[in-house]
């Protein structure tokens, strides 16, 4: 008996692993010239501080770092100013970023193709011959959609070791964001409704 109460455990310390894993999976986008990058997804060390729409910012920083010391941070500032039809809200707000002699403006950081592409001040060294970064802040109008589903997930095992799935509500959110001549989009999949 306490073998197949270790084995039910097991399996459920799994299932919540793997789905916690799977929240917050985000892939980012660039628009220079008025053409879009394929969706490409992030470096995994990176945490999302999305908060509610009506708490109006998404950032995103080292899972380490305080969230002070973001690569990139939208803000939003005022709106909605707009809904369309297909389902996009306009804001406007801001895009915060940092910048070096390296890398002297947006552009240049979207097209180094690195996954050190973003500068965070928490792992800029001075003493290693790195230029210091600035911030830059950019007025920005951005756009938001989103795209709400239902999925079954694992909640659990039955004794026999088989998964027991209940529906749950989540939601893809879209960010595209224009500022500096740019455009800049962050696709978030899998947040929890």
């Amino acid at each position: 008996m306490k073998r197949e109460s270790f084995i039910v455990l097991f399996f459920i310390v799994i299932s919540q692993v793997a789905t916690a894993q799977n929240n917050g999976y985000y892939e980012v986008s660039y628009n220079i010239d008025g053409v879009w990058s394929e969706w490409k997804q992030e470096y995994d060390k990176i945490l999302i501080k999305e908060k509610n729409i009506s708490t109006p910012y998404l950032s995103v920083s080292n899972i380490s770092n305080h969230p002070s010391q973001f690569y990139w941070r939208i803000t939003l500032t005022n709106g909605p100013i707009t809904t369309d039809n297909n389902g996009w809200t306009t804001y406007e707000g801001t895009f915060e970023y940092y910048i070096t002699d390296e890398y002297p403006d947006i552009r240049s950081i979207m097209l180094n193709d690195s996954y050190k592409r973003w500068i965070n001040p928490a792992h800029h060294n001075t003493n290693k011959g790195q230029t210091p970064c600035v911030k830059r802040t950019a007025k920005a109008k951005i756009k938001i959609h989103n795209h709400y589903y239902t999925e079954d997930v694992v909640v659990g095992y039955n004794f026999w070791g088989n998964p027991k799935t209940q529906p749950q509500n989540f939601l893809n959110r879209t960010w595209n964001v224009w500022f500096d001549g740019v455009g800049f989009g962050v696709f978030i999949k899998n947040i929890r409704n």
